[in-house]
Order: structure tokens, then sequence, then C-alpha cells
């Protein structure tokens, strides 16, 4: 899909050219919820996990918080709310849409969650305050997400290999 801005085609290739083979990264999806939609910024497709990843270029110093952000200054929705629902709308529609997803999902340890989502931060020169309180490697600055997001990856079961291809073909099909 296309890109909505030079801070989400600058993330996207990045993260293009720096992850694993085997990876993709799709772009400008739109995945229905309910009555509507939700924008899916980028996502992650490794060999055992999916990352929904919304992209923010706001400005070299912004502070974290859990209702709001601030970026020189200025008030700012958290985004972090926004790709949390983005994550749970898309796996909810991968359960529904891929054959064997559930399936393969209980066979997974408890708790594991194959799709997950992040904010990353795309300012060269980043200066961030108090993304830690917002969870562990939620928020990456774009320096850091690939590193992050193949390590998250690592630690994850392998049950969902198999299922990767019809993942694909659902996550291409969405405009």
């Amino acid at each position: 899909g296309p890109y909505h801005g030079p801070g989400e085609q600058k993330t996207a290739e990045r993260l293009t050219a720096e992850l694993p083979d085997g990876w993709d990264v799709i772009v400008g999806r739109d995945v229905p919820d309910g009555m509507g939609t939700v924008d899916l910024d980028i996502v992650v497709v490794g060999p055992h996990a999916v990352f929904v990843c919304e992209e923010k270029a706001w400005g070299a110093h912004v502070v974290a918080g859990e209702v709001a952000w601030y970026v020189r200054g200025e008030r700012r929705h958290n985004p972090v709310n926004q790709v949390s629902h983005a994550a749970r709308v898309l796996a909810g529609r991968i359960r529904s849409y891929v054959r064997g997803w559930e399936a393969a999902l209980r066979s997974l340890p408890r708790g594991t969650h194959v799709v997950t989502g992040h904010v990353i931060l795309s300012h060269d020169f980043l200066d961030l305050e108090n993304a830690g309180d917002l969870g562990a490697d939620v928020v990456l600055p774009l320096a850091d997400a690939t590193t992050t997001l193949t390590a998250l990856h690592d630690a994850m079961p392998a049950g969902m290999a198999s299922l990767r291809p019809a993942l694909m073909s659902y996550l291409i099909g969405l405009r």
C-alpha cells in the first residue's frame, strides 16, 4: 500500500533492509473492525510472529505517558493505545480467516501473543523520555527496532511457521 509520509517510508525501507531473510514488511493496510477499519501503518511478519507497528515521526524530543504524549510541549494522543487496539483487531481477524491459526495458537504455551503492537519513532535524533513506563519493547526508536523485533521473534515458540503462506495471503489481500 501507499506510504503515509516520509517517516513511514523511511521506517519500512530500513526494516526491509535490516531484517533477516524470510521476513516481510507490509505497509498501508486497513483491517475491518466492526463498522469501520483500523489503519495498519507497517506489519512485520517473521516466521513465527507478527508485529503491528505504528510509525511516528513526531520530532526529536518526545515525552511518553500513559494518557498523552508531549512533543515540543504539544499534547498528542498515546499511540500505544492505538497500536495495541490494531494488533488485537488484526489478531482476531487472522484467527477468523487463516485456516489452522486457532489450532496452532492452542499448541503454544499459555499466554503467548503471536501478534503484538509496537510504536516506532523514526526521528533520527530522538530524545525519548518515559517509554519504559509503557512496557518493555513497546516503544522503539527506529535505530533499535530491527534488533528488538528480531529478539522478540527469536524468543517465540516456532509453532506458527507452517501457516505463514496463508497468513501472507490474507495480509496481502487487505487493502
